[in-house]
């Protein structure tokens, strides 16, 4: 190789991590930030210029701790996770039907039910706090475990849908000619053929859910309210609690980065697999 094209190659190659490690810098930053300023008192935490060395302290964990964040903690777990579980059963059977079956419209089907995730959420809550509190669900964790899994149904249809029909058809075809029925067929083939499709699946709509906020502000109260509207409680009429406010900050993004870390193999074989078919 010609001494020019070597020093070609470094250089693009030099070029290309420092993008990265300045990508990184950018990204990272804000969790950095965060995370520092939890660990800080009340008055570093609003010095003007920052403090970048300081002795740590946990006073606003134990603060948060103290105003009750066992019972938003416990909340934000099972919604999540069971709105999520649910996505993923519903969605894997709908989208199995739109991916293998094809009929008048099917397409257009798909569209339409991907469309209806773009939409505002806004234009959905009155009409979902209105059917929950005439049925008696308000500030219960069932209304927001039903308001959850209707806006990540249609994100787990579309992305297993796009799964689901990179799959050759010979292998279920091949399996009930041995026997298997169709939702066989869907369990014992395709299903663990497409594990880690439907690991980014369910950690995306995890995420969405444990995120969410504007439900669990309308939809809730007390009994059922979750962490980002304990997040949104310190900030008073008086004065923001930067200190608590961040160390809750820090503990609401642990289970995405704990999730992400152990499903990391699963999450980059599924987001490589999974090309959606037009």
């Amino acid at each position: 190789m010609a001494p020019n094209a070597k020093i070609g190659r470094a250089f693009k190659k030099g070029a290309l991590t420092l993008c990265v490690t300045v990508a990184l810098v950018v990204f990272l930053f804000p969790i950095f930030w965060m995370v520092s300023t939890s660990l800080k008192t009340a008055d570093q935490a609003i010095s003007n210029p920052p403090v970048w060395i300081f002795s740590p302290t946990f006073k606003n964990y134990e603060d948060i701790w103290a105003k009750g964040l066992l019972l938003p903690l416990y909340n934000s777990l099972v919604i999540a996770a069971s709105s999520t579980i649910l996505a993923i059963a519903l969605g894997s059977l709908s989208a199995y039907s739109l991916a293998r079956f094809k009929f008048y419209g099917s397409k257009f089907t798909a569209y339409w039910i991907i469309s209806t995730r773009m939409a505002p959420a806004i234009a959905f809550v009155l009409p979902i706090y209105l059917m929950m509190r005439n049925l008696g669900l308000l500030d219960t964790q069932v209304s927001m475990i039903i308001a959850h899994t209707t806006f990540n149904l249609p994100l787990a249809i579309w992305i297993l849908r796009g799964y689901f029909a990179e799959i050759p058809v010979d292998m279920e075809e091949a399996a009930m000619m041995d026997g298997c029925s169709r939702m066989g067929a869907l369990f014992r083939i395709v299903l663990p053929v497409c594990v880690s499709g439907v690991v980014a699946a369910a950690v995306i709509c995890f995420v969405f859910s444990w995120n969410e906020f504007m439900y669990a502000l309308v939809l809730t109260g007390v009994d059922a309210k979750t962490l980002p509207l304990l997040v949104a409680g310190v900030q008073t009429q008086r004065r923001i609690m930067w200190g608590e406010m961040t160390a809750m900050g820090t503990l609401v993004i642990v289970p995405a980065f704990i999730i992400t870390a152990l499903l990391r193999k699963h999450l980059l074989r599924g987001l490589a697999f999974g090309a959606v078919k037009g």
